[in-house]
């Protein structure tokens, strides 16, 4: 989820409004969804990349990555300890954080 609708290099308007439930069960709604661009940090270098089916939501006090919505797209996530990283299909690790 984004705030920042320039950051959406594709972007296409929601005809049926959807709302974001917080975790104060306070909801907000979504505006559109699209592709953004972004640079990712794997196997020590920074990588180009783009996400997709990315929601905007104009009244989100910063941007969130789904990790349900990755998984759901055939990306394996692992936490170990303090650090986090993400794998494609073929298990190439194409996100560290």
């Amino acid at each position: 989820m984004c705030s920042h609708h320039a950051w959406f290099t594709q972007f296409t308007p929601l005809s049926k409004h959807t709302k974001v439930i917080l975790s104060d069960n306070s909801t907000i709604p979504t505006m559109g969804t699209g592709h953004i661009r972004v640079q990712m940090f794997a196997k020590g270098k920074w990588v180009k990349s783009v996400l997709q089916d990315v929601l905007y939501v104009l009244d989100l006090h910063g941007n969130l990555l789904s990790i349900s919505h990755l998984a759901q797209h055939s990306v394996e996530v692992c936490f170990l300890g303090e650090s986090c990283h993400i794998y494609d299909r073929r298990k190439s690790i194409i996100l560290e954080g």
